[in-house]
């Protein structure tokens, strides 16, 4: 029993941050209460198909889905909170439950909203509001106000500060993180060019993907920047994406640029001046940051280098002495304990004489393992 409740509070402690990230519905807002508890949802999004929503929003990040309802008076509105992993994912689905018609807000971080419908980035979490006619403006902010205060503080991604701010369509940018989503884009703003490319991408390799269109007196373009880990990554990728653009006929029409690890090009169907100023206004810049300690390196003073020398050579000489009297020793020890034991053993011993001396050459001075009178015999 002991083990199993050791058990449960480590899964407990573990799961802590987890539970902690995911949001919250208020009780209320504004002059808006809770008219019903929070319950556990599909999604639902306003012009998706059911099945497309769940795939793409699963593809993001997706943990679950509140929606819960509230009342003022006789009017009523919906809250549906899209839990999502992180702020990334929080991101993606935020630009997929965005609709094309819905205007900018500054309610937090990301808004948009329409005549019925507001869609609030905050943290890890996107919040849907419908039935927004009956609602004030000071509601919505107090809304945002509230959810800022448990969301998570995580900053976004910042793919999507490297798109060009010049004749940008408010609200166009899609932040993609999948072949789904990728897929259901294309799609949606009739670019063959992203089906084709959508498994070539390289998502599961970390790429991340945003997507934004453009409109000025040439026309109608759309630009594409894609991410990766790695330039090496965005190297391979660079070929894989270029083989799948050359089944399209307009491929060659589609210029492709590599900075670092950033991948961007336009689609097919822009002009070449004006796929030329996108690529140039991309602004993507590498950056590196140094925070080890430094010092500054200078030359030692003459006196403490001439010190420094006397000191090592001492010290070798101390240690060539130690060492040649402990070697020394050791031998002059071991003969005296043990003679002709371990070192001078006559078996082992070849004594060599050149005769230049007066003494004579006598074969018995020769300590070696054979004997000389045997072979002066033979």
């Amino acid at each position: 029993m002991r083990r199993f409740l050791f058990f449960a509070v480590v899964c407990g402690l573990w799961l802590a941050p987890e539970l902690s990230a995911q949001q919250r519905l208020p009780e209320r807002f504004g002059g808006w209460s809770a008219s019903q508890a929070p319950v556990q949802a599909a999604p639902d999004v306003a012009s998706k198909q059911p099945a497309e929503a769940a795939a793409v929003l699963s593809e993001a990040g997706m943990v679950q889905v509140i929606r819960r309802g509230y009342a003022n008076g006789a009017h009523a509105l919906t809250l549906t909170l899209y839990q999502m992993r992180d702020s990334s994912a929080a991101l993606a689905a935020f630009g997929y439950l965005r609709a094309p018609e819905m205007v900018p807000s500054d309610l937090g971080l990301a808004a948009a909203v329409s005549r019925d419908r507001a869609v609030i980035l905050s943290g890890s979490a996107v919040v849907e509001v419908t039935g927004l006619a009956e609602a004030a403006v000071s509601d919505l902010r107090e809304l945002a106000a509230v959810l800022s205060r448990s969301a998570d503080k995580t900053p976004p991604p910042p793919v999507p500060t490297f798109l060009p701010a010049a004749h940008r369509i408010a609200g166009s940018e899609r932040y993609i993180l999948g072949p789904v989503a990728l897929r259901a884009a294309a799609a949606e703003f009739s670019r063959p060019a992203l089906a084709a490319i959508a498994d070539k991408v390289g998502f599961d390799a970390g790429a991340e993907a945003v997507l934004a269109r453009y409109r000025d007196t040439r026309g109608e373009a759309a630009l594409l920047l894609l991410e990766y880990p790695t330039p090496q990554l965005a190297g391979l990728h660079l070929k894989h994406i270029e083989a799948a653009l050359g089944t399209l006929a307009s491929s060659s029409a589609t210029p492709i640029r590599r900075t670092g690890s950033l991948l961007s090009f336009v689609l097919p169907g822009a002009s070449p001046a004006a796929a030329t100023a996108l690529l140039d206004g991309v602004r993507y810049e590498t950056g590196v940051t140094w925070n080890e300690p430094s010092h500054t390196a200078t030359d030692p003073p003459w006196s403490a280098l001439v010190v420094n020398t006397i000191v090592g050579t001492g010290v070798f000489l101390a240690a060539a002495f130690a060492f040649g009297i402990a070697f020394g020793g050791v031998r002059i020890v071991t003969k005296l304990l043990f003679p002709g034991r371990v070192f001078d053993r006559r078996a082992q011993m070849q004594i060599l004489q050149l005769g230049i001396a007066s003494k004579p050459i006598d074969a018995d001075d020769f300590y070696a393992s054979w004997s000389p009178r045997a072979w002066s015999g033979r």
